[in-house]
């Protein structure tokens, strides 16, 4: 068995660059609370995304074997129609979704649409990484992109039991302070006026 030739590599990187146009967009157009994904998964999402695209692809220019793919795609003609249809895989269920789910959903960072919607004087429950409860009302609350922090204001630590009853609140001082590596979930407890 003889190793793949350069012209074999650059043949399979412009297979899966269609795929992975169309995975990308697909994932900016869902309304997911997932964005990033590691670069094993872009790979295997960029090869599942490539098998439709190819087989649509050998569908519009007639070619049915894998060496012919290798040898036609280099026309640019045929990555042109390799461009069109890895652009329209992935903007098709886009816009198929985006018009389903129109004012549904709301993409982004939940942190954004939490603090958008909350504001200081709410009463909230921390749940913490380390496995905490805390709740309390909302001294002060900042988002922007390097950074996200809560103050809460007269925090009670929320002790529950194994049916998850509270069995008592124990107080923590004035304030406490929180950054977003800390916080696993908020809860409001009080609609925000």
């Amino acid at each position: 068995m003889s190793l793949p030739s350069l012209l074999d590599i650059v043949t399979v990187v412009i297979l899966v660059v269609p795929g992975f146009l169309s995975f990308v967009i697909l994932k900016w157009s869902f309304p997911t609370r997932r964005k990033k994904f590691s670069d094993f998964e872009l790979t295997i999402y960029s090869l599942l995304f490539m098998l439709p695209i190819i087989m649509c692809y050998s569908l519009v220019t007639g070619i049915r074997d894998i060496d012919s793919i290798r040898d036609s795609v280099f026309q640019p003609g045929n990555l042109l129609i390799l461009l069109g249809l890895s652009l329209g895989c992935g903007l098709v269920p886009s816009l198929i979704t985006k018009a389903w789910t129109w004012g549904k959903y709301r993409t982004g960072e939940c942190w954004d649409v939490f603090w958008d919607a909350l504001r200081p004087g709410g009463y909230v429950l921390v749940f913490t990484e380390d496995g905490h409860e805390y709740k309390g009302w909302i001294q002060y609350s900042d988002s922007s992109e390097d950074k996200t922090e809560l103050i809460l204001g007269d925090p009670k630590l929320v002790i529950r039991n194994a049916n998850h009853k509270v069995q008592k609140e124990i107080a923590m001082g004035e304030a406490l302070f929180f950054t977003q590596k800390d916080i696993r979930r908020v809860v409001s407890l009080k609609p925000v006026e």
